[in-house]
């Protein structure tokens, strides 16, 4: 409730700051039924009348804030993120840039997909991540986070990869894969029983019934 109130406050002095005084009034009733969808936890109707208000009042940066506020609700990252920018190219001096700057690049760390660029040295090599086929080398979109990914070419041992991906940033991985015959991890089958030759009786043999 103390951040709804705050925003309120920064909203009425966003609009004031850039907004015609024949669409004033329309773009404020806009914010305020936004604000109050919000507070409902109905963020998608928020971001309907934060949408309206900027078009009345294309000027001011306070709906670009408050959109942000629901795509982020909504999980929308990259529609809050454009958003958040935009707030600051409207008035780039404005008291809170710092934070906002800062909630971006965390935002792009944390929720937008990061680049793995993967390069073998082997022809027909393919590509595993996270245990999932992933075809040939090539650049691959992931979720921010660890990742796995294995690289595989004929007469060559395949090799295993941690990589940690950072949202919104490319990685290369470059796999040189030794020559020699892929390392068998088939599971080996038990040494057989004894056969009872040379005196001793096979285990589990069957007896006839005409023999003591």
């Amino acid at each position: 409730m103390k951040r709804l109130i705050a925003i309120g406050c920064i909203l009425a002095l966003g609009l004031a700051a850039g907004t015609a005084a024949a669409d004033d009034e329309g773009a404020r009733a806009a914010m305020h039924r936004g604000v109050a969808a919000f507070g409902r936890g109905d963020a998608e109707a928020a971001l309907a009348e934060y949408e309206s208000a900027k078009k009345l009042a294309p000027e001011a940066n306070a709906p670009c804030l408050y959109a942000a506020e629901a795509l982020i609700q909504l999980q929308r990252w990259g529609l809050a993120i454009e958003n958040l920018e935009t707030y600051l190219q409207k008035n780039p001096s404005v008291s809170d840039a710092e934070d906002v700057r800062a909630r971006i690049a965390k935002l792009r760390a944390e929720r937008l997909p990061g680049r793995l660029r993967v390069s073998v040295d082997a022809p027909s090599a393919t590509i595993s991540i996270d245990g999932k086929p992933s075809g040939g080398p090539a650049t691959f979109e992931l979720s921010p986070g660890k990742h796995t990914v294995e690289a595989q070419a004929p007469n060559r041992r395949p090799q295993t990869s941690e990589i940690v991906v950072v949202g919104d940033v490319e990685v290369p991985l470059t796999f040189d894969l030794v020559a020699g015959d892929p390392i068998d991890t088939t599971p080996k089958p038990p040494p057989a029983t004894s056969s009872g030759i040379g005196g001793g009786r096979s285990v589990g043999a069957a007896r006839s019934p005409w023999c003591s």
